[in-house]
């Protein structure tokens, strides 16, 4: 649960400031990475990994918890908010995704063509998240993603046509956030897609 810091007592202050010890000056309300996830609607776990890689602020406990400022996810959450919204890539010419999919209501989608032209599509304006068909062309595609500065972490969900053999390893070594067998329903489409970009909202 949220906590306070207290602000030190005159003699913690004295003591502080002789051996050199900074200590907290303002009160302020910490809480546990779940409780940052259940506020941003992702797991405790996605809030961890930005604590390991430096993206949010923490300070761990003397009990090996971690505990986040209020003040540093109202910092996050509002520079996210402020940035332009990505479009959704879909390369994926033989899923039965088109313009009419719910899809298109409710995210910015570009569709590609190509390898190529999906690309320099994605070179010219990065997307958030690609749905890319696992043919030939779209797994090299995903290496040509990978190996680019500004693609190299997009979320990439996969649509597979069951009728093929899908090739696990290959998809962890390229990082792929999740696997759709084709046809897929548009319910399963949408929350597959909803949970990805939840997850990587902050990140």
């Amino acid at each position: 649960m949220p906590r306070k810091h207290r602000r030190p007592s005159p003699q913690m202050a004295d003591a502080a400031r002789e051996y050199g010890v900074r200590l907290p000056q303002e009160t302020e309300t910490t809480v546990s990475p779940n409780e940052a996830g259940d506020v941003l609607g992702i797991t405790g776990e996605a809030v961890k990994r930005w604590i390991y890689t430096r993206k949010l602020p923490a300070a761990k406990l003397m009990n090996g918890y971690w505990r986040v400022k209020v003040s540093d996810i109202a910092g996050l959450v509002e520079g996210k908010r402020n940035m332009p919204e990505r479009p959704i890539l879909i390369f994926a010419p033989d899923s039965g995704i088109s313009s009419a999919h719910p899809i298109v209501q409710t995210h910015e989608v570009i569709f590609a063509l190509n390898p190529i032209d999906a690309l320099m599509k994605a070179r010219s304006q990065p997307p958030r998240l690609c749905l890319i068909q696992t043919s030939a062309d779209g797994w090299e595609f995903v290496q040509k993603l990978r190996r680019e500065r500004a693609t190299a972490s997009v979320p990439i969900l996969f649509l597979h046509d069951t009728s093929a053999p899908f090739d696990v390893d290959r998809a962890l070594s390229l990082r792929i956030q999740g696997c759709l067998p084709l046809p897929v329903s548009e319910t399963l489409l949408m929350a597959e897609i909803q949970a990805v970009l939840l997850e990587s909202r902050y990140s």
